[in-house]
């Protein structure tokens, strides 16, 4: 078969390193003839500094050792003449695949431009975000428009190659127990009809960061002027659309409100990181002291709460799905402040944690709970536990599922490395096919995604108005 040639965009980062790089590596290993033939990173692939590899480099080196890529540093260049030589290099090296691990707010660009170039595409989440999109109302309306801009785009690539693909590495919806979960609720829809009626679902990440380190960048940074909604959520509200299609039942619209939303500013000023200042033995002289955020950064979303309100065809209300994601909670950080470490999260140290709870019902004949309890980078141990109506089959069940993002499960690895070999043309095991998120899947999720941007930014302009946007169903699935 012909070489597999990669052009990766963010990959000097995190996400590459722990995710990317080993998949293409283990092609290698399998006799696939792959080669990264460039990496577009402001920071040098190349660079000695230990503080932006808190997780190591050993992949990273190994891919420069064997594939010598080269360097683009999207800095040195304008929007225009950045596509432009983007498309000399992708022409002149035969790049068969486009990897997006950067800042969420660059996805669009390099998306775009992809597109154009009808070179396949796996993108990292969420797809499209725009800068400043949690304080500027205009600039949360462009979220929305950019990607149904992208998503006729890709409709249209697809219609000149059948075989062009677009894809997204969501990783949730992979794994064996929300998979679990989703089966029994198409199950139980399929015989009774009966559809979503109440999910709540608690994310808490406990990210804390001192002043200054809100004035560093990185995929899970807010200097773009947006915060936590752009870090991991997305993979979250994945989860809510796609369980709310697998039992739709008489669900005609969604009507999504905010009730709670924090912002940087309010941490800083009830200064929610003294605790772990004081535990931790912190210089608050280094820390806090003399640091100054810009508005874009105070303005950011920190932690949150969205509503969606569910209707049938006569208005009526049928049920409720809430979604709370907090950054502020329990963190067992003891990683000191480091001015060169781009994100301490990314320490085992760090105090980030994976603090998921999922309580879903399908009226009166299901119920499921989902609980994940585990410091980032320590275990990924899930529990889920079904109550069943009697007459529709065991009435209660109780799973738990160790290593669940790695043991007896599809893999972000798997994904990966199915995602290269369907765009080349080589046959993949059904059940990683489908979980292979082409644009099509994730309309309602965007939907939610834009529409939680739109109300977030809304707040900021207009405090203590419950703006509501509704959410059509008919054009959606």
């Amino acid at each position: 078969m012909k070489k597999v040639n990669f052009l990766i965009i963010g990959g000097s980062g995190h996400l590459c390193e722990l995710n990317h790089y080993p998949a293409i590596l283990s092609m290698k290993n399998e006799g696939i003839n792959t080669r990264v033939v460039a990496i577009c990173d402001p920071e040098d692939p190349r660079s000695t500094n230990p503080g932006h590899y808190k997780v190591g480099r050993k992949n990273l080196n190994t891919v420069l050792s064997s594939d010598n890529p080269i360097w683009i540093n999207p800095e040195k260049y304008e929007p225009t003449q950045l596509k432009h030589y983007l498309s000399q290099i992708a022409q002149k090296e035969d790049v068969d695949i486009v990897i997006i691990a950067s800042n969420p707010s660059s996805h669009y660009f390099y998306s775009d431009w992809a597109v154009d170039e009808g070179i396949n595409v796996l993108c990292d989440k969420p797809l499209v975000v725009v800068p400043d999109s949690s304080w500027k109302p205009e600039k949360a309306q462009l979220i929305e428009k950019r990607f149904r801009a992208l998503y006729k785009k890709v409709e249209k690539a697809q219609k000149i190659n059948p075989n062009y693909r677009f894809c997204t590495p969501l990783r949730r919806r992979a794994l064996t127990p929300f998979m679990s979960v989703a089966k029994e609720l198409t199950s139980a829809y399929e015989q009774t009809k009966e559809g979503i009626t109440y999910i709540n679902a608690v994310v808490n990440g406990g990210v804390h960061r001192y002043p200054a380190e809100f004035l560093k960048g990185g995929a899970h940074g807010f200097l773009d002027g947006i915060g936590s909604l752009s870090h991991s959520s997305y993979h979250y509200l994945d989860i809510l659309a796609w369980y709310l299609q697998c039992a739709p039942g008489e669900v005609a619209k969604i009507d999504i409100t905010l009730p709670h939303v924090s912002r940087v500013k309010d941490y800083i000023a009830k200064q929610g990181y003294s605790q772990l200042l004081r535990l931790n033995n912190e210089k608050t002289s280094v820390v806090t002291h003399g640091i100054k955020l810009p508005d874009r950064v105070l303005n950011a979303e920190l932690d949150f709460t969205i509503h969606l309100h569910l209707y049938d065809k006569q208005n009526r209300k049928i049920g409720l799905i809430s979604y709370t994601s907090n950054h502020t909670t329990f963190s067992p950080r003891t990683a000191k402040y480091d001015p060169d470490v781009l994100d301490h999260a990314n320490d085992k140290n760090g105090g980030r944690m994976s603090q998921i709870y999922f309580d879903i019902h399908q009226g009166s004949i299901q119920n499921w709970s989902i609980i994940k309890n585990d410091a980032v980078f320590t275990k990924n141990h899930i529990e889920t536990v079904q109550r069943l109506h009697p007459k529709l089959g065991k009435s209660h069940q109780k799973r738990k599922y160790t290593n669940a993002y790695n043991s007896q499960t599809i893999t972000l690895e798997d994904l990966f490395v199915s995602f290269v070999k369907k765009s080349v043309g080589i046959n993949v095991p059904e059940k990683h096919d489908e979980h292979l998120q082409l644009l099509n899947s994730q309309k309602l999720t965007h939907r939610i995604f834009s529409a939680a941007y739109e109300l977030i930014a809304q707040d900021y302009t207009n405090p203590g108005n419950r703006d509501v946007i509704e959410i059509d169903m008919s054009k959606i699935i």
